[in-house]
């Protein structure tokens, strides 16, 4: 099996069943369905690296969206996946923050408007392996490509 085929189940292990309802019914979100499927999972920040909980890209719902902003570094397949698996602070809430639940993990796709690859790093002696820097500048994420639960990011991401 292909890995890109088990990333659905592997998805719905981290995020629940909400996961397979919201997105896997979806012909568009199932990755096992698609010929040459590619994701990324969007972390690294410039201030904070890859340290989760200091995560600094914001997002705010606005009806059927959530709107994110800020920027990733270092994102492995930056540019040519067509899937973005990434997190946004959900909550400054000190509770929220103590408890690892103000991070949300949401599922924005290339192409979407307000979200761009601001540049690619190339790597000596990685030449299939590209990385780069992308720019969440007011990217509307639909409420329904929210993975999981408000404020269940940071433990879908520990579990991965």
């Amino acid at each position: 099996m292909a890995a890109s085929e088990r990333i659905p189940r592997r998805c719905s292990e981290v995020f629940g069943s909400s996961y397979s309802l919201e997105l896997r019914s979806r012909r568009s979100f199932c990755p096992s369905t698609q010929k040459g499927f590619l994701a990324s999972i969007a972390i690294t920040e410039p201030y904070f690296g890859s340290d989760a909980a200091r995560i600094e890209t914001t997002t705010k719902r606005e009806g059927d969206y959530y709107i994110l902003n800020r920027k990733k570094r270092f994102i492995t397949n930056a540019g040519i996946s067509k899937y973005y698996m990434t997190y946004a602070r959900t909550s400054d809430d000190p509770k929220d923050v103590r408890k690892y639940r103000h991070l949300t993990a949401f599922l924005v796709e290339r192409g979407t408007e307000g979200f761009h690859v601001e540049r690619i790093n190339w790597l000596s002696g990685w030449d299939v392996l590209l990385n780069g820097y992308l720019d969440f500048e007011n990217t509307k994420a639909l409420v329904e490509n929210r993975i999981g639960g408000r404020g269940g990011g940071y433990d879908g991401w520990a579990k991965l």
